[in-house]
């Protein structure tokens, strides 16, 4: 049954179906991008250039750096990662009298609805979703091309209810990604180390959403591109975008200069922190975690992170463990302390925030999207690796008691510091910066090569 170019194999049971797939053979014509999951950096940076636009500007960047006795450079990335649902994306699409009714798992019903009309030239009255559990969906479900596949095969047989259901392998591939980027800071602090005299950042691969923290900083510029069609992979919304990425550097890059000053990393924050709900989620964070902060490297494998999602704010610790022959990275304790306002359920809240950390952990430590041109080489989790129970950790999570009246949603905030923390902690075992997310055995080992020996 074909529609187009979309090309269906019906069945009443699924198994049969799917061998009679296996028999239909596709051929695909047309270039493919000269760029892999290693050359994908300098890719983006190379075709972001020409369209780099400065967002944001306060001040003079030029004489911040004259007065900047402590100046710090870096580079961060992160991959292209799946949002790797446990349900892939299934839909039930059936025809008749005229209507169209879809059952789908979805984040963004009205969405689909549009979606399915516009892809059937009907109008949006004679389409109607159910929502069903979503099965995860973290940003990978407000898009809607498994419902639009079902609804276009079911026009073709009224009155018959079909299901799509993309398997591993299909759902790895047709996922709309986190984003690859590289963020690129050059700041400076001052010679009484409390007030930060620049701050230069350029982005390419996402935008500078949430860059920006109540931090002291007497001059600052903020540049991404305005570059269509940048990625030569189709990506999307991965719980609080843009934002996870750019305190991946923001914090990182913050650690760096406290570590270069000689000042442990929770004064300096202390030092420049302009919002007095930062102060108490960092003196919260600290106490209950039981940590006396000191210059780093102090081989105790303890960091912090701080990263805000709209007017939510959060404070992560991590303590980890680094395994210097393997490289590999085990999360022995995380905490995070999280404002979001008005906690109605403290029980609902704290699973939210167990379940990001959970997630987030296998974001900065083994998830990945490798590809080759239009290949993608991820097929299902046996490489694609997502976080066994052996990889999570003792998990607290700590609400203020005197938490602003600005309720937030409490679903993406806590994504946001966990990379930065992990990477700040495994500095402070080994002294290895870590500025490329996620941090495989390989690249610890990499890192650990460039440690200064004393």
């Amino acid at each position: 049954m074909r529609d187009g170019t979309l090309l269906a194999v019906l069945h009443a049971q699924p198994d049969t179906a799917r061998k009679a797939l296996a028999l239909v053979k596709g051929t695909f014509e047309g270039t493919e991008l000269d760029v892999d999951d290693v050359r994908i950096y300098q890719y983006l940076v190379d075709k972001a250039a020409p369209g780099q636009r400065v967002m944001i500007s306060r001040g003079d960047i030029a004489v911040g750096e004259k007065r900047a006795t402590t100046v710090v450079e870096g580079e961060y990335r992160n991959a292209y990662e799946s949002h790797a649902t446990l349900e892939p994306q299934t839909s039930v699409a059936k025809w008749a009298d005229g209507r169209m009714t879809v059952w789908a798992s979805t984040q963004a019903p009205f969405i689909f609805r549009d979606a399915v009309a516009e892809a059937l030239k009907l109008a949006q009255d004679k389409v109607r979703i159910i929502a069903q559990f979503v099965g995860g969906g973290f940003g990978g479900k407000l898009v809607a091309p498994g419902a639009v596949e079902a609804a276009r095969i079911a026009r073709l047989v009224p009155g018959v209810p079909i299901q799509v259901a993309w398997n591993r392998e299909e759902d790895l591939f047709l996922d709309g990604y986190r984003p690859a980027a590289v963020v690129k800071i050059r700041s400076g602090l001052d010679a009484g180390r409390g007030a930060i005299t620049f701050w230069d950042s350029t982005v390419a691969g996402v935008s500078q959403g949430e860059a920006e923290f109540p931090y002291e900083m007497q001059a600052t510029r903020y540049q991404a591109p305005a570059v269509p069609g940048l990625h030569p992979l189709k990506t999307g919304a991965w719980r609080a975008p843009n934002a996870h990425t750019n305190a991946f550097a923001r914090e990182s890059q913050l650690d760096a200069l406290a570590a270069k000053a000689g000042i442990d990393p929770v004064t300096l924050r202390r030092r420049l922190a302009t919002d007095p709900r930062v102060l108490r989620l960092l003196d919260l964070a600290v106490e209950t975690f039981g940590w006396e902060p000191s210059p780093g490297p102090t081989g105790r494998g303890i960091g912090l992170a701080c990263g805000a999602w709209r007017q939510a704010l959060v404070v992560a610790i991590a303590q980890v463990a680094v395994d210097k022959t393997t490289g590999k990275v085990q999360v022995e304790r995380f905490l995070e302390a999280v404002d979001v306002g008005l906690v109605v359920n403290p029980d609902g809240a704290r699973q939210q925030v167990e379940g990001a950390i959970t997630m987030c952990i296998g974001q900065a430590l083994s998830e990945e999207i490798r590809f080759k041109g239009g290949q993608i080489l991820d097929k299902n989790f046996d490489t694609y690796i997502l976080p066994r129970f052996s990889a999570i950790p003792r998990i607290q999570v700590v609400f203020p008691e005197n938490s602003t009246t600005i309720t937030q949603g409490i679903g993406e905030p806590p994504v946001v510091p966990v990379a930065a923390a992990l990477a700040n902690a495994v500095f402070d075992a080994t002294g290895a910066r870590m500025t490329h997310v996620p941090f495989t055995p390989e690249r610890v080992l990499e890192a650990l090569k460039r440690v200064p020996t004393k």
